[in-house]
C-alpha cells in the first residue's frame, strides 16, 4: 500500500487497493431506430473509485464516481454514487455521506430502485445510486441492528430530458420523455411543453428514517429492515390548455415532485456448500398525501397527475461462485395494487404507464474470467407474463495494464405495449469500448 502525508492537516492515509477508475469510448452500432430520435452513436466517459483509510481516526472514506459525454446532442449525465465517511469503534460504527444501504441484496439484479436509488446511464445496468445521510450500526443482542436518518434528499437525475423552445430533447435513448401529441375532441393535438421549476429548497429539505438487523445463525443469516423516505425517481404531472388561435396546440405545463413512501421487508440466505439460497420479500406502501396538491390554472382542462401504486415483490436466488467464475439463478414475483387513480374526467392522458419492470421473471447471470485477461460477463431475464426478454452480454479483454478493449450486445424483446420495457425494445445495440485504466 502507498503511504503519503498530508502536513497540513496532520493525517496519515493510507490507499487501499480496491481504488482504480477509466477513461472510456463507446461507440455503438444500432440495431434498430431508437424510440429517442437524434440519439447518439457513442460517448465518452469517466469512471473512478477510492477507498482511503484515515489512520489518525480509525476511519475510512470511499467515492464512487462517473460521467458520460454524448458526442451527438452534446449531453453530459453524471453520477455520484457513493461518497461517505466511515469510523468504527469497537462493536460501534458510523458512516456519513452518501452510500448505498446494503438491506435488501435481491434489488441490484432486477434493478428496483426502490430502497435505493439507480444511476440509471441505462435502465439494464445495475449500477446504484445510494442515499445521502447518517447511519448508526452496533453488533448487539446476537447480530447487528442499523439505525439511518437524513435531512437530504436527492433525486434520481438520470437519464432525464431537457426543454429547448418548448419540446422535449432526451438526453439518450433510455430517456422516458412525455408524448408529443395528446387526445384532442376526435383527433391528436401536438403539445408544447413548459418546466414549471420545483422549489429546490423544498425539494431538497425531506427526511428519512429506517433500521435494518442482521442476525447470521447456523444455517441461515437473516436481514429485516424497513424506511421512509422519498421514492427514488420524480413523478411528473401536467396541466395545460388547448390554444387554437396562435399556436393550434396543447399547451402542457410540467412539473416534477415526488412522494414519500414506506419501504420494508427481508431476506433468508441459507448456506448450501459451495452455493447460497436467497429468500426475500419486499414492500412498497406510498403517502398519497405526502406531496403539495397542485392546484392548475381554471382555464386548464388538460390535468394529469399519475396513478399511484402500491407494490410488493417476491423474490429468490440460487447464487454460486467457484474459482474465476460464479453464476446466479434468479426469480421475482412482482405485484401492484392501485391507491389512487388520475381523475379520468380530464382531457389528459397518463404521460406515463406502470412502472413496475418485472411481475413473473426468471432469471441468470454467469461471470467467467480466463487466460488472465478475458472476462465474460452474460445477463439474461425473462417475464412469463408480459414475454418481456432482456439479454446483455458483454467480453473484456485487458490488453496491459492501462488498457482495455470490450464489445458486447444487448438485446430487448417486450411485445405488450403496456409493458414497462415497450418505451425501449428499438434499444437493441452491439457496441466496443475502449478504455485507459488508471
Amino acid at each position: 500500500m502507498n503511504k503519503f502525508i498530508l502536513p497540513l492537516l496532520g493525517l496519515t492515509f493510507y490507499q487501499t487497493v480496491h481504488a482504480g477508475g477509466s477513461l472510456d469510448f463507446m461507440q455503438f452500432q444500432r440495431l434498430n431506430t431508437p424510440n429517442n430520435p437524434g440519439v447518439a452513436n457513442s460517448w465518452y466517459g469517466f469512471s473512478y473509485h477510492d477507498s482511503w483509510n484515515v489512520e489518525k481516526y480509525r476511519a475510512r472514506t470511499h467515492a464512487q464516481i462517473s460521467a458520460r459525454h454524448f458526442t451527438q446532442g452534446k449531453s453530459t449525465i453524471f453520477s455520484v454514487q457513493e461518497a461517505y465517511l466511515e469510523r468504527k469503534r469497537g462493536d460501534t460504527t458510523f458512516v456519513s455521506g452518501r452510500q448505498v444501504l446494503d438491506w435488501f441484496n435481491a434489488e441490484k439484479f432486477w434493478t428496483l430502485g426502490k430502497l435505493n436509488g439507480l444511476r440509471s446511464f441505462s435502465f439494464t445496468e445495475e449500477e446504484q445510486e445510494g442515499l445521502i445521510g447518517l447511519q448508526f450500526k452496533r453488533k448487539m443482542w446476537g447480530g447487528e441492528i442499523g439505525v439511518f436518518g437524513s435531512l437530504l434528499y436527492l433525486p434520481e437525475l438520470n437519464p432525464g430530458y431537457t426543454f429547448r423552445d418548448g419540446e422535449i430533447v432526451g438526453n439518450n435513448e433510455w430517456s422516458r420523455m412525455p408524448p408529443t401529441e395528446i387526445r384532442f375532441r376526435e383527433g391528436r393535438a401536438p403539445v408544447k411543453y413548459e418546466l414549471i421549476p420545483p422549489d429546490i429548497q423544498e425539494l431538497v429539505a425531506q427526511k428519512s428514517f429506517g433500521v435494518n438487523f442482521k442476525k447470521d445463525l447456523d444455517w441461515v443469516n437473516l436481514s429485516l429492515f424497513g424506511i421512509v423516505k422519498p421514492e427514488a425517481k420524480l413523478r411528473s404531472g401536467a396541466y395545460g390548455y388547448y390554444e387554437q388561435i396562435n399556436d393550434d396546440a396543447a399547451k402542457m405545463r410540467i412539473r416534477g415532485f415526488t412522494l414519500s413512501h414506506a419501504v420494508y421487508g427481508g431476506e433468508l440466505a441459507i448456506p448450501m456448500g459451495d452455493l447460497k439460497l436467497n429468500l426475500g420479500a419486499m414492500y412498497i406502501e406510498p403517502d398519497p398525501n405526502s406531496a403539495e396538491k397542485f392546484e392548475p390554472e381554471s382555464y386548464e382542462n388538460y390535468q394529469y397527475e399519475p396513478d399511484i401504486y402500491r407494490e410488493r415483490y417476491y423474490v429468490a436466488s440460487l447464487v454460486g461462485a467457484w474459482g474465476t467464475g460464479g453464476v446466479s439463478l434468479n426469480y421475482i414475483s412482482g405485484k401492484e395494487e392501485l391507491v389512487q387513480k388520475f381523475d379520468e374526467d380530464s382531457n389528459a392522458e397518463p404521460l406515463f404507464g406502470s412502472e413496475m419492470k418485472w411481475r413473473n421473471a426468471i432469471g441468470m447471470s454467469v461471470h467467467y474470467e480466463m487466460f488472465d485477461r478475458f472476462t465474460l460477463d452474460a445477463k439474461v431475464q425473462a417475464d412469463l407474463d408480459n414475454l418481456d426478454r432482456l439479454f446483455k452480454a458483454e467480453l473484456k479483454y485487458r490488453y496491459s495494464n492501462f488498457a482495455q478493449i470490450m464489445v458486447g450486445a444487448e438485446i430487448i424483446d417486450a411485445p405488450e405495449d403496456t409493458s414497462f420495457w415497450s418505451t425501449f425494445r428499438s434499444n437493441d445495440s452491439s457496441y466496443a469500448k475502449l478504455s485507459y485504466i488508471f
